[in-house]
């Protein structure tokens, strides 16, 4: 299993260069096959009081430009691009890890209801998380068989 990491003092959440270093890090994991999979924007958190949490916005907008149907649950969602791929607005967690090929999570609230590997798992269709709000225990999502990649260093 391929585990890869960047370091949480490299992320700045207003920065294009991480915006594009998310996008590039969920391609890689998926092998760099985005076109037709589907992807979940976690993005609900501290850092995403503000509904149009831009971090999580833009790395669903990149990753349906380059064809991948995303769900979203925390950021407010653009107009569906034309053809296939779409971007949705989630109304809760499981819904948008539902079917999934591989979860983004870009901000996720510590104090609120726990994300465990084993209940996302139940849901998706791939494995594979990419963690860059360092929310996540590394650990523990890779002990439950997920490809971690990301900030998470628990």
């Amino acid at each position: 299993m391929r585990t890869s990491t960047i370091d949480s003092a490299d992320l700045d959440p207003t920065g294009l260069r991480q915006r594009d270093d998310v996008v590039r890090l969920a391609a890689d994991a998926l092998g760099g096959r985005v076109f037709g999979r589907r992807i979940a924007v976690l993005a609900r958190g501290h850092a995403s009081d503000d509904p149009a949490h831009p971090l999580g916005s833009e790395v669903a907008t990149r990753l349906r430009g380059l064809g991948a149907d995303v769900a979203v649950y925390g950021a407010v969602v653009d107009a569906p691009a034309t053809g296939g791929a779409r971007s949705v607005a989630a109304r809760d967690r499981d819904e948008a890890l539902r079917e999934a090929d591989a979860l983004v999570v870009t901000a996720w609230d510590h104090d609120g209801s726990p994300l465990s590997p084993e209940r996302a798992g139940g849901l998706v269709r791939g494995r594979i998380v990419v963690d860059v709000s360092g929310a996540l225990d590394a650990a523990a999502w890779r002990a439950a068989g997920w490809q971690h990649v990301g900030a998470g260093s628990h």
